[in-house]
């Protein structure tokens, strides 16, 4: 899709549960290849949203902490290569459903 174009690209999302750790945290590993996570709190008034990233696969999460249930939940984030759609539509082409939008709609 030329980047002049406006777009609309649906996805599904997995679900990755884990337990918080002891210390009320969510874990420090990556799901996808262990790799140290770093934390953002884009939201200083909802500290149980984050999104998390990985330095070594470079892999970012969505990241909800339910303190109530000690869980947390990730949900990963389509990659900057997958954007352009090379490994999000290898992987999982019945995933994935894009479809041009006029300008101003």
């Amino acid at each position: 899709m030329p980047r002049s174009q406006r777009g609309m690209v649906s996805l599904r999302f997995e679900r990755v549960p884990f337990r918080l750790g002891a210390d009320g945290l969510p874990p420090e590993r990556c799901p996808n290849c262990s790799g140290h996570l770093d934390y953002v709190q884009p939201d200083q008034f909802d500290p149980d949203r984050l999104i998390g990233t990985c330095g070594n696969c470079r892999d970012w999460y969505l990241v909800e902490i339910s303190s109530e249930e000690e869980t947390v939940e990730f949900l990963e984030l389509p990659s900057r290569s997958a954007r352009s759609g090379s490994v999000l539509t290898t992987r999982w082409p019945e995933s994935v459903e894009s479809r041009s939008v006029p300008a101003g709609s």
